[in-house]
């Protein structure tokens, strides 16, 4: 999974109306396959600035991943809410630690 034309459309153009056929990988086939319905007053998108986009939207997605993987393993709701009641907030912060250990937050 990751960050493609539609992605960066949807984020960076809130409120323009538009459709796209396909997937384009070329500045032809987006040009071919976009249409805007309505404006609405923000500035046409171009391939160029839609590569730089998507260029930084990955970026900032691929930066996260350590949530990603993270997710998965933490505790439960379910799991916190019985630690927090049965006294056993200790055991449930190792088993955090542990996964944080385990997919470190990558600094630069």
């Amino acid at each position: 999974m990751g960050i493609d034309i539609t992605h960066v459309l949807s984020e960076k153009y809130k409120g323009m109306e538009w459709s796209l056929n396909s997937e384009p990988t070329t500045e032809a086939e987006f040009n071919e396959g976009f249409t805007i319905h309505k404006a609405n007053g923000v500035a046409e998108p171009t391939w160029v600035k839609l590569q730089e986009q998507l260029a930084e939207m990955q970026a900032e997605y691929d930066s996260k991943q350590y949530q990603r993987d993270r997710k998965s393993e933490y505790p439960t709701i379910e799991e916190c809410v019985h630690a927090i009641l049965d006294g056993e907030l200790d055991d449930l912060q190792i088993k955090r630690q542990a996964v944080k250990e385990k997919y470190p937050k990558e600094t630069s």
